[in-house]
């Protein structure tokens, strides 16, 4: 079992990647400044609040489903896997972030959880590095390169389909207030009913392409 992280480890860890964030000016890009979030002790507390919410619904799920979080990050959600099992989950994280988040990766001692790299997921020879294998579910959880701000429809059928080389079944979870109308109903288009998950703090799309 990693260490249980308390009030007190979200100040510490919070004002060190702030410190981490003010040395590194080239976070302050449109592409990378959201990292800065990180800096704000509230935030990972919601964020740990996320991924345990979305761990315990995973868990309900039969134990023979693979999963692979696209988008790691901090590892919020692998933090819950790595104490508590029951998941088969795997994780990738873009390589131009990667250093970043493995700063706070390793104060929640989840930095040994990441299993893959990968490049951008815009560009058209977009790959997971290393990895050969199919899931039966991705997870785009807060993934930001398939929200309003940075793709419409068309973009965002794009970017899962370069992503079917890996699975064709998608768990998305987010603010449907971060999506266009038109891509909430593409998402309701394609339910997937092979699995049901309730409600967390943010609302789940089960999707098959």
């Amino acid at each position: 079992m990693t260490k249980t992280i308390n009030e007190n480890d979200y100040k510490n860890i919070s004002l060190n990647h702030l410190n981490f964030c003010l040395l590194n000016q080239n976070l302050f890009t449109d592409e990378h400044f959201s990292i800065i979030q990180y800096s704000n002790p509230i935030v990972l507390d919601r964020y740990f609040s996320i991924g345990r919410q979305i761990y315990n619904e995973i868990a309900r799920t039969p134990r023979s489903n693979t999963y692979l979080n696209m988008g790691m990050g901090a590892g919020f959600l692998e933090y819950y896997v790595k104490n508590y099992g029951k998941i088969n989950l795997e994780s990738v994280e873009w390589d131009q972030q990667n250093e970043h988040f493995s700063k706070l990766r390793k104060s929640f001692d989840v930095d040994d959880q990441l299993t893959y790299t990968c490049n951008n997921i815009r560009n058209n020879d977009f790959k997971i590095f290393n990895c050969d294998k199919m899931y039966d579910f991705i997870i785009l959880t807060r993934f930001y390169p398939i929200n309003k701000k940075y793709s419409d429809t068309l973009k965002v059928k794009e970017i899962l389909n370069k992503l079917k080389i890996y699975s064709n079944k998608f768990i998305i979870v987010d603010n449907p207030i971060n999506y266009r109308s038109e891509t909430l109903e593409y998402f309701e288009s394609k339910k997937c009913n092979k699995l049901q998950l309730n409600k967390t703090d943010l609302n789940p799309w089960i999707i098959e392409l």
